[in-house]
């Protein structure tokens, strides 16, 4: 079979049309691609920088409140861990569909302060809570730098990370209270009513 000058310009000619469409079409999806990153990035943009000192406030006055000693000090970081409870979750419903699949986990680590302070009298089982804590707040800065660094939403796989290590920490506090031989050393480390 013999290839004439016409056909094989008709050919070449078509082959470069389906290049051209071709190139046309991933020009397209990239430039789409392109301003959603964007897109995303700016609406992170404007919160992430309270977002990361809410964080670190959080697991800071929880770390502080394990080793507190006075009275006067121990409220005083209460009320810094009061102040980044709130920063973190009102941050949590306003980037809820930026971070989706890991603002529940944000609102565990939320806790973390409350269950420190709850589980305090037991040093032992206060930094075992602390250690998970800081744990989640690790997996969840990496996910959200992420997220803002890439121009998306944290992947599957961070988000299986990030709810993991909030497991863990809802797993150790729940076996805390759950633990009948602390509510005994609670009743004797109360003082006796004296009749």
């Amino acid at each position: 079979m013999t290839v004439d000058l016409g056909q094989a310009t008709l050919v070449a000619a078509l082959v470069a049309a389906i290049a051209s469409i071709f190139t046309l079409v991933i020009n397209i999806r990239a430039a789409s691609s392109a301003e959603m990153r964007l897109a995303h990035r700016q609406a992170l943009e404007k919160y992430v920088h309270e977002l990361s000192g809410a964080i670190h406030s959080t697991i800071a006055t929880a770390n502080i409140l394990t080793k507190a000693k006075t009275e006067p000090a121990l409220q005083n970081w209460r009320d810094r861990a009061d102040e980044a409870q709130a920063k973190l979750k009102e941050l949590r419903i306003l980037l809820r569909y930026q971070l989706w699949g890991i603002t529940d986990a944000i609102g565990t680590l939320s806790r973390l302060p409350d269950w420190v302070e709850n589980s305090r009298r037991f040093p032992e089982h206060s930094q075992k809570v602390f250690s998970k804590g800081r744990a989640l707040g690790r997996h969840i800065d990496i996910a959200i730098r992420n997220s803002y660094l890439q121009g998306r939403r944290p992947t599957w796989l961070e988000c299986i990370k990030v709810n993991y290590a909030a497991r863990q920490l809802e797993t150790t506090y729940a076996k805390f209270r759950a633990d009948p031989t602390l509510r005994t050393k609670e009743v004797e480390t109360e003082d006796p009513i004296v009749d």
